[in-house]
């Protein structure tokens, strides 16, 4: 996003700002981001009782935490989206963590996720329901996947938190490496520097 003072990285952080080589630095630079540009918007709108946008946002932020977290285990830019969604899922969501749950990650993936992303709707009858004692939930009645985005927020944000991604298992890459990848490389694909991030970065790019 650009503003009068330049290109920005996260609410009130321009790229030029950024220490792109520091673990801590870029960490902290990296939740800026994802709180300010997702997970306060969420709430702001679950506030108002806009259950549907919030969600929207909710999924889009789950996307850039597994994104980079892909990256570092890979190394390489491939894509599962489906099952490393709903893995990931499986992992983070609190109620999603019985080896039951993996169709409900699937299907939250599937209905929810690519509904709203790639179609601009909830699929097969999936629903938001600020009511929900659960962040995610399913109906075996009528086969459908609800989502309350208000607890589902809550724990995103429990996770930006401590976010640490790498911490537990092997990674091929570092965080520094894959945040430069994801947002560095397309800016210096010409090979010169570009007027928001500087020739520093560009002699130190992946």
């Amino acid at each position: 996003m650009r503003e009068d003072s330049g290109l920005l990285f996260g609410p009130g952080l321009k790229y030029s700002e950024v220490n792109w080589f520091d673990e801590d630095e870029l960490m902290e630079a990296f939740r800026v981001r994802l709180k300010g540009w997702y997970l306060k918007p969420a709430f702001d709108l679950i506030t108002i009782g806009m259950a549907f946008p919030a969600g929207v946002l909710e999924v889009c932020l789950i996307d850039a935490l597994i994104r980079v977290e892909n990256l570092m285990i890979t190394s390489v830019d491939k894509d599962n989206s489906r099952r490393d969604y709903a893995n990931w899922l499986r992992k983070n969501i609190t109620c999603l963590q019985l080896p039951a749950d993996q169709k409900i990650a699937v299907r939250f993936y599937e209905d929810i996720r690519c509904g709203l992303v790639h179609e601009g709707r909830a699929k097969r009858g999936a629903e938001f329901d600020l009511r929900l004692n659960k962040s995610v939930d399913y109906d075996k009645e009528f086969d459908m996947v609800s989502v309350n985005p208000k607890l589902l927020h809550d724990e995103l944000e429990t996770i930006l938190r401590h976010y640490a991604p790498g911490a537990k298992g092997e990674i091929s890459c570092n965080f520094i490496t894959a945040l430069n990848y994801l947002f560095l490389k397309e800016l210096n694909i010409s090979g010169s520097p570009h007027p928001d991030i500087g020739g520093a970065i560009v002699q130190r790019r992946v």
